[in-house]
C-alpha cells in the first residue's frame, strides 16, 4: 500500500516539476531580452555620446587652425611700415577672415608700397584699398581690408 501512495504521489509531481521547470525556462529567456535591451540602450547612449564628442572636437580642431585676431594682428604689425601710421584695426572672423587697417599715409607711394607688401603675404588672398585713397598727395587716410586665412 505504500508503495502505491508513492507512486499516486510522484504521478501527481511529474506535471508541478514540469510547470516550475517551464517557468525557469520563461525567466531566463526574459532575463536574456532585458540584459540585451540594456546592452542596446548603454550602446546607443554611448554612441550619441561618442558623437557629441566627436563634433566637439572636429569643432576644436578647426578653431585651432581658425584666424585669431592675435596672431592676425601681431604678424601685420611686424610687417615694416615706414611711412605708414596705423591707428585702428577691425578683425572679423568667418569663411574667410577679414582685417580692416586705418591710418595715414606720408605719400601715395608708401601707401601703395604697404598695400602691395600686405598683398605678397601667404595668408593674405586679397587687400582691398579704394582707390579715393590716392586723391590726396601726402598724409594720406586710408582703410585697408585684408581677406584671407590670416594664419600666419
Amino acid at each position: 500500500m505504500l508503495a502505491g501512495v508513492f507512486f499516486i504521489h510522484a504521478t501527481l509531481m511529474v506535471p508541478t516539476y514540469l510547470h516550475f521547470a517551464q517557468n525557469a525556462a520563461d525567466s531566463t529567456v526574459a532575463l536574456s531580452e532585458l540584459t540585451g535591451r540594456l546592452a542596446d540602450s548603454k550602446e546607443q547612449e554611448i554612441g550619441s555620446r561618442m558623437a557629441s564628442l566627436s563634433e566637439r572636437t572636429s569643432y576644436l580642431a578647426t578653431a585651432t587652425h581658425g584666424a585669431t585676431a592675435s596672431g592676425a594682428l601681431r604678424a601685420f604689425v611686424a610687417m615694416p611700415h615706414k611711412g605708414v601710421h596705423i591707428t585702428s584695426f577691425a578683425f572679423i572672423e568667418g569663411k574667410e577672415a577679414r582685417l580692416t587697417i586705418t591710418g595715414v599715409a606720408a605719400s601715395r607711394e608708401t601707401l601703395r608700397a604697404y598695400a602691395g607688401a600686405l598683398a605678397t603675404l601667404p595668408y593674405v588672398s586679397g587687400v582691398d584699398l579704394p582707390i579715393s585713397a590716392y586723391a590726396k598727395e601726402s598724409d594720406i587716410p586710408f582703410t585697408v581690408t585684408v581677406t584671407g586665412t590670416l594664419t600666419p
